[in-house]
C-alpha cells in the first residue's frame, strides 16, 4: 500500500463499493451527488473521529455503510 495514503473512506451499498477515496472532503463531496439525505462534512468528521463505520438510509430506504480504513 502507498505509505502516503493515512486514510481511506469507502461508501458500500448492497455488498458493493459506490465510492471510495483518500480525503474525507473529497468523500463527501461525491456521495452527496450520490446519495440523497448525507449531513454536513463536520458531522462526518467527528463521527469518523469516534467510530469507523457508519450506517446511513437514505429516503427511500437504501441502507449505506460508510467506513474509514487505516
Amino acid at each position: 500500500m502507498n505509505k502516503h495514503v493515512k486514510n481511506l473512506y469507502v461508501a458500500i451499498s448492497d455488498n458493493r463499493v459506490v465510492h471510495a477515496s483518500t480525503q474525507l472532503k473529497e468523500f463527501h463531496r461525491t456521495i452527496d451527488g450520490l446519495i440523497t439525505d448525507i449531513r454536513s462534512l463536520s458531522y462526518y468528521e467527528k463521527k469518523f473521529k469516534k467510530q469507523s463505520r457508519i450506517e446511513h438510509m437514505d429516503n427511500l430506504g437504501k441502507k449505506y455503510y460508510f467506513e474509514k480504513f487505516i
